[in-house]
């Protein structure tokens, strides 16, 4: 059974799927105008993105809902206008990855006595519901994913969030515009009474919290030109972006993200740092950018997010990092004398240059269509993991390609004697070349989508026609490789003169 999701042949009210049945389809669902979507006692599933216009309607009722996705967020639901989604009545709205409920306008989505958890236990945020503009959202009585993220708004907008006796997995305050916002002991646990009003903050939506859990994460992302300040909190992320003024007192946090959005920068980050910090400024305020304080604050690690910065260059020096996640566009990244946990790069088109650094785990590379994922990374680095592709999120590696320079070092008596030569998986020559004097080289491979990226070159020393020495080359294989041989090699040929050009020239 199918049908094509604008549903043309139900101009007049409704469809209803009722019944105990197990539904599946394979297409976007596009409701318009006044039509209603009911989906009452069943078993539903879909692997496309929803669409609701218009004064249109999508309805769960005693229902689960099963929204299929192949990686984070492949499909998401969109409101506009006037439309509204409902999930009453033991209904469950449930994905194994991240996607996002987007309100826009004057939408509304309502989840009453119902739940909307993610299945996938290893990752806490499926459904992440976003109210924008004038839309509402509401939830009682149920257990929700996370509410947040809030993307869309001008000054006079008033998106409203109302959670009553509910659980929610993780809730993600945004502030921005030029809301000035103060929170005082605001963590993860019960709450009984909590709001913050546009009246009295700038901001462009009312949030109330009355009765209810926050189980696992109390997230905060400060963008535009907002100031806030935490006192006393306890947050698993707090993120700042653009022109904020972020202010941390007697607060804990597991992560604080520094986020480069959509513009063009080039300045050094120097000296990030976990633990216990008694006073820190991080003023990249003179550089288009955000303003960081920290007072008597614990501090779990530093993450670093470049989003579609181009023809920037950006230089993190003498750091140590949770994460660091170059995305979307072409740019710089050079890092000198440095720790990261982790890597990821997603659409990332640009060049990454280390020196002297440690990566614990590259562990994320992805692609999303139509978007470009084709980088270069130069230098010498360790790498003591490399899982390349985070599972979690779903296998993303798609068209990605890397191209790698290995600096060498050859240790022989004479390296210019010698010849390094690499080898692709199927035993095409990809790189020739000698070594200077005091042996270093640098040689190159390119590993592209799932043919090769997860197999071994070949490097190999020569002389004439002899292999010294071989080691396999993966894509991260830690710099500088290393080449040698204990046989006596004799000089390379000197270059004789040419007294006559000499003459010549001298004329």
């Amino acid at each position: 059974m199918g049908f094509y999701r604008s549903a043309k042949f139900f101009y007049t009210l409704s469809f209803i799927l009722v019944a105990f049945l197990n539904i599946s389809y394979a297409e976007d669902i596009i409701l318009t105008g006044n039509q209603v979507l009911r989906i009452e006692n069943t078993t539903y599933s879909t692997k496309g993105n929803i669409y609701l216009y218009d004064n249109s309607s999508l309805i769960i009722r005693n229902s689960v809902f099963n929204f299929i996705q192949d990686y984070h967020e492949q499909y998401g639901i969109s409101l506009k206008g006037n439309a509204s989604l409902v999930i009453e009545n033991g209904s469950t709205l449930t994905s194994t990855q991240r996607f996002t409920v987007s309100l826009f306008d004057s939408s509304r989505a309502s989840v009453l006595n119902s739940s909307a958890l993610n299945v996938n236990l290893d990752w806490p945020r499926g459904a992440v519901f976003t109210p924008n503009d004038n839309a509402v959202f509401e939830c009682n009585n149920s257990q929700i994913d996370a509410v947040g993220d809030q993307y869309s708004y001008l000054e006079s907008t008033k998106a409203s969030i109302s959670i009553t006796d509910s659980t929610v997995q993780a809730l993600s305050f945004v502030f921005p515009l030029s809301s000035v916002v103060t929170l005082n002991n605001i963590q993860k646990g019960y709450i009984n009474t909590f709001q913050i009003l546009k009246q009295n903050t700038g901001l462009p939506y009312d949030l109330v919290i009355a009765n209810s859990t926050i189980a696992n994460e109390v997230n905060l992302w400060a963008k535009d030109s907002s100031r806030v300040i935490l006192n006393g909190c306890n947050f698993t992320q707090v993120r700042a972006d653009q022109k904020t003024s972020l202010t941390l007192i007697n607060t804990v946090v597991d992560q604080i993200i520094v986020s480069f959005f959509n513009d063009t920068f080039d300045l050094p980050i120097t000296g990030l740092s976990g633990g216990k910090i008694d006073d820190y400024i991080l003023d990249l305020s003179m550089s288009n950018s955000f303003y960081i304080e920290l007072r008597n604050t614990i501090v779990g690690g530093w993450v670093i997010k470049i989003v579609n910065c181009p023809n920037s260059n950006f230089r993190i020096i003498n750091c140590k990092l949770i994460l660091l996640r170059p995305m979307n566009g072409n740019f710089n990244v050079t890092i000198v004398s440095s720790t990261l946990d982790e890597l990821w790069m997603w659409d990332f088109s640009g060049t990454l240059s280390f020196e002297n650094c440690v990566v614990g785990n590259w562990s994320d590379t992805r692609n999303y269509p139509p978007a470009i994922n084709n980088f270069f990374i130069n230098g010498t680095v360790t790498f003591n993991k490399a899982d390349l592709i985070n599972q979690a999120l779903g296998d993303q590696w798609l068209s990605t390609i890397v191209r790698r320079n290995y600096p060498c070092h050859v240790s022989a008596n004479y390296p210019d004697s010698t010849i390094v030569r690499v080898y692709d998986p199927y035993g095409q020559k990809v790189f020739e070349g000698k070594p200077a004097h005091n042996g270093q080289i640098t040689t190159s491979a390119i590993f592209y989508d799932s043919n090769n990226y997860n197999q071994s070159f070949k490097m190999q020393l020569m002389y004439q026609s002899q292999v010294l020495d071989q080691v396999d080359l993966k894509i991260a294989s830690s710099t500088p490789i290393k080449l040698s041989t204990s046989i006596l090699l004799p000089p390379p040929p000197k270059s004789r003169s040419m007294p006559w050009l000499i003459l010549l020239l001298d004329d």
